[in-house]
């Protein structure tokens, strides 16, 4: 589930948020076949402080370990150093992480990717974005090419 078009509200100098909209998907779906889901009683979860320890971002057989810590709300970049930059919600930079590579290449073509760690006891909400260096793919059928 998704939360979209949240408003803020004023409530005693604190914000808390309405949920307008909701999305929700379904896995596969066989053909000739339709799917029904009826949702009541829906209630949002407080966020609970969690942070990532000694992340690592596996492609394929190899590896990349950030040593250290990731909280609640920051930021982390890996731009192909020996170490990772930390940063808080404004893109200030907190600090910097060393890093152990192994393998940690990805060729052309679809990959599994995956990131674990040491965490604590509750397990983060992680919104990951990879960038890849490289030959530009020209996908087939794209208006632009």
């Amino acid at each position: 589930m998704r939360r979209g078009a949240a408003r803020k509200t004023a409530k005693l100098g604190r914000f808390s948020y309405q949920t307008d909209w909701f999305k929700l998907g379904f896995g596969k779906i066989p053909p000739r076949t339709s799917a029904k889901a009826k949702v009541e009683g829906l209630k949002a979860l407080k966020e609970q402080p969690s942070e990532l320890k000694n992340p690592t971002v596996r492609v394929e057989q190899g590896s990349l370990t950030i040593e250290g810590t990731v909280k609640t709300g920051e930021y982390l970049e890996y731009v192909g150093r020996d170490d990772a930059s930390v940063y808080d919600k404004n893109w200030n930079r907190l600090r910097q992480l060393p890093v152990r590579r192994r393998e940690y290449v990805m060729p052309t073509g679809w990959h599994k990717l995956s990131v674990v760690s040491e965490s604590s006891w509750a397990r983060p909400w992680l919104s990951v974005r990879f960038i890849t260096e490289g030959e530009p793919l020209v996908v087939r059928g794209s208006r632009s090419g």
